[in-house]
């Protein structure tokens, strides 16, 4: 199977497409995910749900004038979250956009021990490459107006990724939350809505696409190319590509802090 390309926004994502589809493709596409997921097919509880986010997309996409103007929004937001980074294009700092959504990860700093066991949410506030280290807005806490400094390592972003695959069916949804991370090269919970109930499941990366722009950490790299291994770098696209045997070979494409790019498989990638 030939490799896609992928600078793909949600709505792309959802029909399985890259920006580059032709107007047949989404039509195509949209035709072909209908078979397995019209409430009237699929008996998954959340069917419903998901034939909608199909056809949402669909309707915006099938239309010239509503693609063009969908494009354009995603390609501002691609933009925005790009130059949010404080280091920027110029220095080449990859670091996480203030406003980004984090639970803290207490056992990955000995200072944070003592914090064992409880689960503490924040939003960045802001990156100082001189320290390496964030500023946190701790929810629900009001010693020294919740602000701490923690380094990266120590933090997990809660962000919104697309399902694939059978993952995709199985849940019966495509946009879900990355809620935890258990551990290197293992797996995810994910939270989502099932008609208005909150549910969790828990997927493996190559279950998932983050988003261009997100800032990723590489990581079981040791071997291959320790030089790349443990850095961080923000995603520039993602490649669907299976090789003779069938099996799903798809890789990201990494800016590194630095300039760098570098192509890595989806086991490789940490939140």
């Amino acid at each position: 199977m030939a490799a896609t390309k992928s600078g793909r926004g949600a709505f792309y994502a959802v029909l399985g497409l890259t920006p580059e589809a032709t107007s047949a493709d989404v039509k195509r596409a949209y035709k072909s995910r209908c078979l397995k997921l019209h409430p009237d097919k699929c008996r998954h509880e959340n069917a419903g749900e998901a034939f909608r986010a199909l056809s949402h997309a669909y309707d915006t996409l099938k239309c010239p004038e509503g693609r063009a103007e969908y494009d354009k929004r995603d390609a501002a937001r691609a933009a925005a979250k790009d130059s949010a980074s404080p280091g920027g294009a110029k220095t080449g700092t990859v670091s996480i956009p203030a406003g980004q959504c984090v639970t803290i990860v207490t056992g990955r700093d000995e200072r944070l021990r003592h914090l064992a066991g409880l689960s503490l949410r924040g939003t960045v506030q802001a990156y100082s490459a001189d320290s390496g280290q964030y500023t946190v807005k701790v929810d629900d806490c009001s010693y020294n107006n919740g602000l701490i400094l923690i380094d990266a390592r120590s933090l997990f972003q809660n962000i919104t990724v697309c399902l694939r695959g059978f993952m995709a069916q199985k849940l019966g949804v495509f946009l879900v939350t990355l809620d935890s991370y258990f551990g290197e090269g293992g797996s995810y919970q994910v939270s989502f809505s099932d008609r208005g109930r909150a549910r969790t499941a828990t997927v493996r990366p190559a279950h998932f696409i983050v988003p261009n722009g997100t800032v990723v950490r590489l990581e079981g790299l040791e071997s291959r190319r320790p030089d790349y291994n443990l850095k961080y770098g923000a995603v520039l696209g993602w490649t669907e590509r299976y090789d003779g045997a069938g099996d799903d070979t798809s890789y990201y494409e990494v800016r590194l802090s630095g300039g760098e790019r570098a192509n890595v498989k989806m086991a490789n990638v940490c939140l």
